[in-house]
């Protein structure tokens, strides 16, 4: 007789931690031969904003007992923001000209800080200065003095380049942390404001234009602004998607964006 369609979806782990990743497993099961019309995002909507799924590895089929076969494929998982717990749910695969739904659950994620206060971020550390070299006692001045002119030289030359060209942000992490704390998290604005203040972020640290451009337009850009981006899209759901935020998600934001900060 031959086998049912049967999917499984196969956790590596149960909880993770906000810094962690996870292998994932799908292994669909049906009657030979097996087709298989497979979504081009697997993650569903409700999902999509909340992790990052890519594959490990191409997938295999091999041939199982009664006549059928089975397909399976490997993932990894890297969570965008923490919850207690987040939800994975799919988008439907068709195996066999049938449209079947994936199992979906939830995985708690934490992170490493509890109960975090602005008030007890953790202070950006400044750039050490290094020891000046030892001079060596010398009795032949005209060194000193052509040292002295290679300087005044580059001084000038310094202060001609600073007046030509914007000098970047020396401390973005500190900028925005300061900013962050401005904000009131009972304004109308506060969940516009905390967009504005990650844009400015990205722009700071990678130069990436991001108040000229949409989350996602920035998706895909750079690897690292990911986490950054799935705070946005919680940002954008908030102000266009009908899903305000009160007081006490409000706060909670401004706490895993300084998390992240550091």
């Amino acid at each position: 007789m031959p086998p049912e369609i049967q999917i499984e979806v196969i956790p590596e782990r149960t909880e993770l931690r906000l810094s962690d990743s996870m292998r994932l497993d799908i292994i669909i099961r049906g009657p030979a031969p097996l087709r298989l019309d497979l979504p081009k995002e697997w993650l569903g909507e409700a999902s999509a904003g909340l992790w990052k799924m890519e594959s490990l590895g191409k997938p295999t089929l091999t041939d199982i007992a009664d006549g059928g076969q089975c397909w399976s494929q490997s993932f990894r998982l890297d969570p965008y923001a923490p919850g207690t717990p987040v939800p994975l749910i799919f988008s439907a695969v068709v195996v066999n000209g049938r449209e079947v739904n994936l199992p979906s659950f939830s995985i708690p994620v934490t992170t490493t800080v509890a109960n975090a206060k602005i008030e007890e971020a953790r202070p950006i550390t400044g750039i050490e200065t290094l020891p000046p070299k030892p001079v060596i006692p010398a009795t032949n001045y005209a060194p000193w003095f052509l040292g002295g002119l290679f300087g005044v030289a580059l001084a000038v030359i310094v202060l001609l380049r600073r007046r030509t060209k914007p000098q970047p942000e020396s401390n973005p992490n500190r900028w925005a942390s300061e900013a962050l704390a401005k904000l009131n998290a009972e304004s109308a604005t506060f969940v516009e404001d905390v967009a504005a203040v990650l844009r400015g972020y990205i722009r700071r640290v990678w130069g990436v234009p991001a108040e000229t451009r949409t989350t996602a337009e920035l998706r895909g850009s750079n690897p690292d602004l990911e986490p950054f981006l799935g705070l946005l899209d919680r940002c954008d759901r908030a102000k266009y998607a009908g899903e305000p935020m009160k007081s006490a998600d409000r706060e909670e934001l401004r706490k895993e964006i300084l998390f992240i900060l550091g």
